[in-house]
């Protein structure tokens, strides 16, 4: 992925159960923007998400469209 790219991360996040042993799991999918390209051996994603510059792991991101070449 590269500088510019829109993203979708899946944001898994444990829901508020009624017992501790059923543990809910809830997935919350949010849209961002690359904004350091994606180097492989790092496997971290710099994207600016809902305001602010997050840093998330490759596997919790897709690439929703790819940015224009110039």
């Amino acid at each position: 992925m590269k500088a510019g790219d829109l993203i979708r991360w899946h944001k898994k996040y444990v829901a508020n159960g009624s017992d501790e042993d059923n543990i809910i799991f809830e997935e919350k999918i949010l849209i961002g923007v690359v904004i350091e390209d994606y180097e492989k051996h790092t496997k971290i994603i710099t994207a600016l998400i809902d305001g602010s510059i997050k840093r998330v792991h490759a596997s919790e991101v897709s690439l929703l469209k790819r940015a224009r070449g110039q």
